[in-house]
């Protein structure tokens, strides 16, 4: 039997619901929602002949949630955007756009996560991205 645990803080239930959303859409598994004080946890099991395209398919999830959703909150807690109005807020859209530009390494980026969500025995998706 092939398992993997993944967790996220409370504080990121949009891309706890991510997570779930892309987890539940895999047709070689079964999962299992967990809520801890302070993480919510999915438990992943499938069967071992599968372990391979599930272990890809996680670490795929777990790099998107942190390429996409932290990586564009973090951009947007520090860009000044707009002319001071509090109604201009800038989308996560405009924050991943400026990001590329300004570091332009979307070609290197995920290889990097990609090591460090292999090099995981455990997938604390907020713990890796800190």
């Amino acid at each position: 039997m092939w398992t993997r645990a993944i967790s996220i803080d409370k504080r990121y239930a949009r891309e706890f619901n991510y997570i779930v959303g892309e987890v539940s859409k895999s047709k070689y598994s079964t999962y299992a929602v967990e809520e801890g004080k302070k993480r919510y946890f999915v438990h992943v099991i499938g069967e071992d002949e599968n372990g391979e395209t599930l272990s890809a398919s996680i670490k795929k999830i777990v790099t998107d949630v942190i390429l996409v959703y932290f990586k564009s909150r973090y951009i947007k807690s520090r860009l000044v955007y707009g002319r001071g109005y509090e109604d201009d807020e800038l989308s996560d859209s405009m924050a991943v756009l400026v990001s590329a530009l300004i570091y332009f390494d979307v070609g290197i980026e995920r290889e990097i996560i990609r090591g460090v969500v292999d090099a995981s025995c455990e997938y604390a998706v907020d713990g890796m991205f800190t």
